[in-house]
Formats: structure tokens, sequence, C-alpha cells
């Protein structure tokens, strides 16, 4: 016969301890590195600061350049004032400065445009001055560099009084005008000058009323006897009606 089973032998047969089921894990792969990305991310890195460093190499080079072209002298005034000339020989321009107590004064010769420009600035304010340039006198920048001595003493048996009638409402645009006299004149009025033989009236200014305005002297090379180069003084005058 077929012994039967009770509930109680089923029970006896197993063990009274905890069953503890194990399985078996592998070890997690490494993650793998974006080698690409961070290769480009140098790459870009390294771009960027030879461009940085090319740019400023070029600009070392073109203001070392700019200034090969420039001369630049001082002219004795007297024993208490100087004034700075700056000739410009790439440029073909001439610049005198002057500075007093009173007032600032630059003078700009453009010898490519043929236009002269004086920036005046004094406790009142400050405006521009533009005009024709008197080639018949002054020096040109390749006529300074062609000569090994130049002057620095004012000569003060040649003086240039100039006069010009200003015109009455300022230029609207002055993009005509070389950069340094841009530069210059950026932000202030800007007026044309028309030369005068003599300091009156003529006839169709006869019956308005005008004022004249003494501009302060300043000194440019000139050119004396088409051959003698020195330093002559320039007193510039405007009549406003």
């Amino acid at each position: 016969m077929k012994p039967e089973l009770t509930m109680a032998d089923v029970k006896g047969s197993i063990s009274d301890g905890p069953v503890v089921l194990t399985q078996m894990t592998t070890a997690p792969e490494p993650r793998k590195r974006n080698t690409k990305k961070y290769l480009i991310i140098g790459g870009s890195a390294v771009l960027v600061i030879a461009i940085l460093l090319t740019a400023i190499l070029v600009g070392m080079y073109l203001f070392t350049e700019g200034q090969k072209n420039l001369l630049k002298y001082t002219m004795n005034v007297d024993k208490n004032t100087k004034q700075d000339a700056t000739v410009d020989e790439k440029d073909n321009s001439i610049e005198y400065h002057s500075k007093t107590d009173d007032y600032e004064l630059w003078v700009i010769d453009d010898f490519n445009k043929d236009i002269q420009t004086m920036k005046v600035k004094t406790g009142s304010g400050t405006n521009c001055y533009i005009g024709p340039l008197n080639r018949t006198s002054l020096a040109d920048p390749a006529t300074i560099k062609a000569l090994s001595n130049i002057p620095t003493d004012v000569n003060s048996n040649y003086t240039s009084r100039l006069g010009y009638d200003v015109s009455g409402t300022p230029v609207t645009d002055s993009s005509f005008l070389g950069k340094k006299a841009r530069d210059a004149c950026k932000g202030t009025s800007v007026y044309w000058l028309y030369p005068r033989c003599e300091d009156k009236s003529d006839g169709l200014q006869r019956n308005k009323r005008c004022w004249t305005v003494y501009h302060p002297c300043y000194y440019a090379y000139c050119i004396i006897n088409g051959r003698y180069l020195t330093v002559c003084r320039v007193c510039p005058w405007t009549r406003y009606c």
C-alpha cells in the first residue's frame, strides 16, 4: 500500500531556517569617456588663443609701422612756450598743437585734401574751422623729411596774418575731410573759412554788423624764397557777419 503523507510529515521534512536565494551578478562595465568631445573643446580653445595672439601681433606691427612714418618736433616759441609738430609722411599731413592757460589749438594741414583745419578750444567752447590750404608758403612732409637739419627756433622776421570770413551756418556733412580732421572735429561745430585780403569790410558787408575774432597765433614750417625752411608765425583772424 502506498503510505499516506500528512502535512505534519511535510513540515518536518523542511528546514526551519530561512531560505536564501543567491544570484550571480557581473561587474558594471567602465564608463566610456567622450574623447572626441574633449578634443573638439581643446582644439577650439587653442584656435581662439591663436587668433587673439595673431590680432595682438598684427596690431603691434601696424602701430610700429605707423610710428615709423611720424616725425615729431618741438618748436621753441619762447622760454616758457613750446609747440609740437607731427609730420605724417604716409598721410601727407602736418599737425601743429599748442596750449596755454587760455586756449588750446590744433592745426592740421592736409596736403592730400588741400584743406587746413583749425580746432580752437577756449573757456567759451570748442569749434573747428576749415579752409583752403596755402601751398605756396607752407612746407609739406616730403620737403621736411628731405632735410637733415630741421629748425626748431621761431624766425621772428616772418609773420603771416591771415584773415577769413566765417560761414554763417555749420557744415552739415564733414565726411569729405581727412581722417585726422574728422577725428579732431568729432562732436564739434565745423565752419567754412573764406580768405580775405584785408581786415576791413567790403561793399557787400558795409551795411552789416560784423565783428572780428583774433585767434591764437601758431607756428608752422614755411618755405622762404622758394627754398629755405623756417619756423614762421601765423596769426589768423576771422570776421563774422
